[in-house]
């Protein structure tokens, strides 16, 4: 967060402004955490994350003598678990909150079994156990940390993964494109009751009063999660990554609506390459819009008097053999006769649009280059089509006998 604090302010100035964004992304993640338990009263579960106490810490949960040799920030995912519970007793943590769960959000890449896929790890059907009821999760700040947390969250409240085919909440391998990412199964609502039903005593049942829910609707959001760029950015962990608006990634239509809700596609720089990311839930995705649970549905505070179908405006950036850099640069070098062609069109949205004619045939302009090269008289009869700003009004004369 402190790199992404624009300017030359002191460090200490920086670290104040990184910190209320990062409140305002913890604050929203836990609404969406709560939207997404939510999902478990269809199957007779009423649960929700109340806040009894947030540390933004200043050191390591971790030691350094805990992490994995030879990867770079990365842990086992036993480890962290276990180290962070050690941590939790150190600091008699239980005795002082009473807490029901307590939850590590980490910088630091989680590793477990043959995979590198890991992004968080909790102990199974561990609610309210004193001792052990505890997970980690990667905070990548990304909409993917409400679901990893979710998801985790499940697992202590008894859930274990469903099975192999699963696009739930609670399936082994989270993906952006699963249908049913935002909701937990009817399995996994079982498993809860029936581990909730084993507690001698149940936490859940009551509420400290020191707790508060936290709640941000997507009109007062004010922090950056919901801005396509920056998803990418932090999705790949890339700072110069944004958003591909290529139709060919939204089924060759304008990336807006429904299409981008559950999947978006993001730019590795310096590659053709387009990766997949976890949208976030309040993206706007077209006029009086916003993503919610895989569908770009009304909403009051979104945006009036976006066009669909240049919603984002141009792509940040275009990257050729020969070319980097902005669509305005772009056709401002090459000419708009590239406007013809679909990639450029779809990508540099926003830049052609002010090169559009109107005109049926010829909406931007001459088709190729170099049409003013020559007189009308010896271009515009072969070439009307191609020319047609050049030879706009050129009437071919009649030779006489």
């Amino acid at each position: 967060y402190i790199r992404s604090i624009p300017g030359t302010a002191t460090l200490a100035t920086k670290r104040t402004q990184a910190l209320a964004e990062l409140n305002k992304d913890i604050v929203y993640t836990l609404t969406e955490v709560n939207n997404l338990l939510s999902s478990l009263t269809a199957n007779g579960v009423s649960v929700e994350i109340h806040l009894r106490k947030l540390d933004i810490l200043t050191t390591n949960v971790f030691p350094v003598t805990s992490l994995e040799h030879g990867i770079v920030n990365g842990i086992d995912r036993g480890v962290a678990v276990s180290t962070f519970d050690h941590w939790l007793a150190t600091h008699n943590s239980f005795n002082t909150l009473k807490y029901d769960f307590a939850f590590l959000w980490t910088g630091y890449d989680l590793y477990g079994g043959t995979d590198d896929s890991t992004e968080g790890y909790a102990h199974l059907g561990a609610m309210c156990n004193s001792r052990i009821a505890s997970g980690v999760g990667e905070f990548n700040k990304t909409y993917a940390t409400a679901i990893t947390t979710a998801h985790e969250i499940g697992h202590i409240l008894g859930s274990d993964h469903d099975g192999p085919q699963s696009n739930y909440i609670m399936a082994a391998v989270s993906k952006a494109s699963a249908i049913n990412r935002w909701s937990f199964s009817s399995i996994s609502a079982t498993a809860i009751k029936n581990y909730l039903a084993t507690l001698t005593t149940n936490c859940l049942l009551t509420t400290n009063p020191a707790s508060t829910k936290p709640t941000v609707t997507y009109g007062a959001y004010t922090g950056h999660i919901l801005d396509p760029n920056v998803i990418c950015q932090r999705a790949l962990n890339i700072s110069n990554s944004y958003m591909c608006l290529d139709w060919s990634f939204y089924n060759n239509l304008s990336p807006s609506g429904d299409r981008i809700c559950s999947v978006i596609h993001c730019k590795k720089p310096g590659t053709n390459l387009c990766y997949t990311a976890f949208p976030s839930d309040g993206m706007v995705c077209d006029t009086n819009k916003r993503c919610k649970k895989g569908k770009c549905l009304p909403d009051s505070t979104a945006p009036h008097n976006l066009n669909s179908v240049c919603l984002f405006g141009d792509q940040r950036k275009l990257e050729f053999t020969d070319f980097s850099g902005t669509c305005q640069d772009y056709i401002a070098r090459k000419g708009s006769s590239y406007c013809y062609q679909p990639f450029i069109l779809h990508s540099c949205c926003n830049t052609c649009k002010a090169h559009y004619t109107g005109r049926t045939g010829c909406e931007y302009g001459d088709k190729f280059l170099g049409c003013n090269k020559a007189p009308r008289e010896l271009m515009c009869p072969t070439n009307m089509d191609g020319c047609c700003e050049y030879c706009k009004g050129f009437v071919s004369p009649v030779v006489g006998r």
